[in-house]
């Protein structure tokens, strides 16, 4: 018990971290004079962020309160059968994802020059780390 106990902080202690490095790098950002609209879409996404980072902290910190919450929280999360659900979603996604832009990659050859590079780019990008992964965890298992 003291070891999921000392995981919950230790994730805690990570999410506070987070939040910090979001607030920080977000007031950052704002000192610039950028336009409103970027402007809101990067409030948007920090505010985002830094709810996320809230709520599972206030999720893994409300878990501690008792034994049994705590192992009920760490059962959930080391379920077996939503892991193996969570891979296979998660890789069937980014074969469609692939897939689409790929097809939005070829389209806009025809449109426009700066969007097909742009997607080419992304495509690049997916295909790289797809392969570092693929190395990664062959030689780690």
């Amino acid at each position: 018990m003291d070891q999921l106990k000392q995981k919950a902080n230790k994730r805690i202690i990570l999410l506070l971290i987070i939040a910090a490095v979001l607030s920080l790098s977000y007031f950052i950002i704002t000192k610039q004079s950028l336009a409103s609209a970027s402007m809101g879409f990067i409030t948007g996404l920090y505010i985002s962020l830094l709810g996320i980072c809230v709520a599972l902290i206030s999720k893994t910190a409300l878990s501690m309160r008792s034994k049994e919450a705590l192992k009920t929280h760490f059962i959930k999360e080391s379920d077996e059968r939503k892991i193996l659900i969570l891979q296979k979603t998660s890789r069937t996604a980014m074969l469609i994802y692939a897939l689409s832009l790929g097809i939005a990659t070829c389209i806009s050859f025809f449109i426009n020059d700066l969007v097909f590079y742009t997607l080419f780019a992304t495509m690049l990008y997916m295909a790289i780390v797809k392969v570092a992964l693929k190395l990664f965890y062959t030689h780690r298992y």
